[in-house]
């Protein structure tokens, strides 16, 4: 008896998700061939998938249809319902996204693109009611529900690794303590998500500006940025860079190495030949732990700060014949992990002689901004300060500013005394030694060494057009930006 119910509850199940997907495949069937009004009829009594085709074939209806028209803010009741359907989807409608994705990716231009053009005209309150619905919606929970809308953080990083060493053969491993500074400081900081929200592509007002450049165009976007919320911008972007570029002292260990050059690499090694190799350093990671403790003895003769010194005691005969019983291909050099031809053909084997341990200084976070008027001012301005209206690209101020950074730039002056160029504009801060749009940004809001802060009041000032223009400076800066705005 209780077998057969058993199955019966196993085929009742099957028969369940059966009817499941039969009914995904009906409702996609209705929706492809542009049935909307069916399809939606159909979804009010199909669960959550029922939600989503809701959504996408009232969407689909034309703008002065009934049934839309029933609706005050038609798109936000349209995310309402995906929101409904985001974790509830069956298997077959979340992995059926060359369909549902794409459909759901176009349904955000829409919105967005409908939010960017109340704002653009004034209409900022009802802006964001669709902004915050997008964001609320499409969480990057699944392809399906993907943000195709939120924070791009490749300048930022970029930004943060900005200081890495310039040492060579040091970079690599000063560069993995930096990234776990970024990790700790950026990646894992949870605020970060905020930024995904699609009102802040309203920052971003230079993005097709082509007259400007990459970094120039960077320029708009920070600084838009920390006037839409500049709170969130320090404890996030600000917090992080200051961290990182003062990250006080990291003491990392580089890998020294040396090479073996030999001429038969092809053939079995012999008795003598092999005791002519380091073996200690060649074969210790090619043969079992117990067999390299067996034939060869390492004892520490010295140790500094810097580094530690080994000798090693090698029973050469045995770990030979070891070789030539268990692992006689071994004795074949080009079999080594380690092993590498040069250029010229000849053998080659690169071995590690030891760790070198090297202590990179900077100043620490604390260091550089604990008691210091600039920092201090500026991190308690931007906790009490409100949201400011973004700033606008403006030509004939780009070219206003490029002027100046073209002409100071190639007589190495600094200021703002013009020779040649006009002056067209209200205010005007000028960098200089950055050459990225962020640093250039934070550099001037910090305004170190300028008692007044003037730099800092014009870039969080009442403003709304600007010219930004960078070029190279004629001294040990190397580079100066102009930022020239108007009212």
């Amino acid at each position: 008896m209780r077998i057969t119910t058993i199955i019966a509850l196993i085929f009742a199940g099957l028969q369940s998700l059966a009817t499941q997907q039969s009914t995904y495949q009906q409702l996609k069937a209705q929706y492809q061939e542009q049935n909307y009004l069916a399809c939606y009829r159909m979804a009010r009594e199909s669960g959550p998938e029922g939600s989503i085709f809701r959504a996408l074939s009232l969407y689909r209806l034309p703008e002065n249809h009934q049934l839309k028209k029933a609706f005050n803010r038609p798109l936000i009741h349209m995310m309402d319902l995906m929101e409904k359907a985001r974790n509830r989807l069956s298997p077959e409608a979340m992995n059926d996204t060359e369909f549902l994705a794409s459909e759901t990716a176009d349904f955000q231009k829409t919105v967005f693109d409908k939010a960017s053009r109340l704002y653009h005209r004034g209409s900022r309150n009802r802006a964001v009611e669709y902004f915050d619905a997008m964001h609320r919606t499409f969480d990057d929970s699944s392809p399906v529900f993907r943000n195709h809308y939120g924070f791009d953080g490749a300048h930022f990083i970029k930004t943060l690794r900005s200081n890495i060493i310039q040492e060579k053969e040091n970079r690599k491993y000063y560069r993995q303590e930096i990234r776990k500074l970024i990790d700790r400081y950026y990646r894992n900081n949870e605020d970060l998500k905020q930024w995904d929200n699609p009102k802040y592509r309203m920052a971003n007002t230079a993005a097709s500006e082509d007259y400007l450049k990459y970094e120039e165009k960077m320029i708009y976007y920070y600084l838009n940025l920390i006037r839409m919320n500049p709170e969130l911008f320090l404890h996030t972007f600000i917090d992080a860079r200051l961290h990182v570029k003062y990250h006080g002292e990291i003491q990392i260990r580089i890998p020294l190495y040396d090479t073996l050059t030999v001429t038969n690499y092809n053939t079995p090694l012999t008795r003598q030949e092999f005791f002519d190799l380091p073996v200690h350093k060649i074969y210790m990671d090619e043969v079992p732990n117990n067999a390299a403790k067996q034939f060869v003895q390492k004892k520490m003769i010295g140790k500094s700060d810097r580094s530690e010194k080994y000798r090693y005691n090698i029973n050469y005969s045995g770990l030979y014949r070891y070789l030539q019983r268990n692992h006689p291909e071994l004795l074949t050099l080009k079999n080594l992990d380690k092993f590498s031809l040069t250029e010229s053909g000849k053998g080659r084997i690169l071995f590690r002689l030891y760790d070198k341990k090297i202590t990179y200084y900077n100043r620490t976070f604390s260091e550089e901004t604990d008691d210091n008027y600039y920092y201090q001012s500026l991190f308690g301005k931007l906790q009490s300060m409100r949201p400011q209206n973004i700033i606008e690209p403006d030509k004939q101020l780009f070219r206003t500013a490029e002027c100046w950074a073209v002409e100071a730039g190639q007589r190495g002056l600094k200021g703002h005394d013009r020779i040649t160029c006009h002056t067209n504009y209200h205010a005007e801060a000028c960098d200089y030694g950055n050459k990225n749009g962020f640093d250039v940004v934070l550099n001037l809001l910090v305004d170190k060494f300028v008692p007044s802060l003037g730099h800092r009041k014009i870039l969080l000032g009442d403003f709304s057009q600007m010219g930004a223009a960078i070029r190279p400076h004629n001294s040990e800066l190397d580079y100066n930006a102009v930022l020239d705005f108007k009212k």
